[in-house]
């Protein structure tokens, strides 16, 4: 009897460390990237946490870096000492967690800034949308973007959006836009790569011409271990078709588009961004503007500047957005 207790006693100790053995931390950070290994060692002073991934690296992540941490198919979330909590039971699992920063909403719809676009994509499955309002002072233009994405795959987007104008007295629909982004697998922690391509038609009405339009355009986008992230978007807008207007058809130049921004959080639910969009949007708009983000699954943005592009003015807007589950 004793040789069997100490039999099933040694049964039960393996089966314990082999559990312990294929136990796996899963940490999401705000970033929208997902870290797989185990957590070594936590600072309860700080809520940092120490990780061994699965490659064996080890790497500290800051309370402010993560968004919530699943052991076992458990969840935590980050803003209740994550690191220090028991798990809870949770019933969904997602692949990726937008945040509050890069990762949010722009003013279409996408993920990004306020005007340019990120290297992040929706879930496979997640809706986000957005609408918004700018004011330019030069010409009293008012613009009213609305938009929406949907991810079909974790790599894969898609999305449309359209503005509503009024400018010097005219008013009417602008481009209609439809397209796709790609997000690549770079074996790079912190670096995220992404390509997309556009199909605009407009403007709808109220210009007096109109133009079919092609925009291929690249994105990297970088998180630094403080939670500092830079991001730059390098795209050519091409009209391909023009209005005929009296005796001659009117086509619309090509021009280079160059965003560049960065963004930084300033707590766990408000991000500061900075961005300087050249041509930004097929608008043939500059804007260099500083704002706000802040929420989740509801982000409200503003942000103020100016419009570089030919006679400078003031401009100022902000948007809505909502992201799904």
């Amino acid at each position: 009897m004793k040789l069997l207790k100490k039999m099933l006693f040694c049964l039960l100790l393996v089966l314990g460390c082999a559990a312990i053995a294929n136990a796996e931390d899963i940490i999401y950070l705000k970033d929208g990237s997902v870290v797989h290994g185990t957590i070594i060692k936590r600072f309860p002073e700080t809520g940092s946490i120490k990780v061994r991934k699965d490659n064996g690296k080890e790497v500290v992540y800051k309370k402010k870096q993560v968004s919530k941490v699943e052991h076992s198919g458990s969840e935590v979330s980050s803003h209740s000492s994550a690191v220090a909590e028991k798990p809870k039971k949770h019933e969904h699992h997602h692949a990726e967690v937008l945040g509050t920063a890069a990762n949010g909403v722009n003013n279409i719809g996408r993920p990004g800034y306020f005007f340019s676009d990120t290297a992040f994509v929706p879930n496979k499955g997640q809706i986000m949308g957005s609408a918004g309002i700018a004011f330019y002072s030069v010409g009293s233009q008012l613009i009213v973007p609305v938009g929406g994405a949907y991810g079909i795959t974790d790599q894969i987007q898609v999305h449309v959006s359209t503005n509503f104008y009024t400018f010097s007295g005219v008013s009417g629909l602008g481009n209609i836009t439809f397209g796709g982004k790609y997000k690549f697998n770079i074996d790079k922690e912190n670096l995220y790569v992404a390509a997309g391509l556009d199909l605009s038609d407009g403007p709808l009405t109220g210009s007096g011409f109109t133009s079919f339009n092609i925009d291929p355009y690249g994105i990297v986008t970088y998180n630094f271990a403080d939670g500092l992230e830079l991001n730059g978007q390098l795209g050519i807008f091409i009209p391909t078709t023009g209005t005929k207007i009296g005796a001659f058809t009117y086509t619309p130049p090509s021009y280079l588009q160059l965003n560049a921004g960065a963004s930084y959080p300033l707590g766990d639910k408000l991000t500061g961004i900075a961005e300087l969009d050249i041509n930004g949007q097929g608008s043939g708009a500059t804007p260099l503007i500083v704002g706000i983000r802040t929420g989740r699954d509801v982000q409200l943005q503003a942000f103020g500047g100016l419009d570089l592009a030919g006679t400078v003015g003031v401009l100022v807007g902000g948007n809505i957005a909502l992201v799904s589950e």
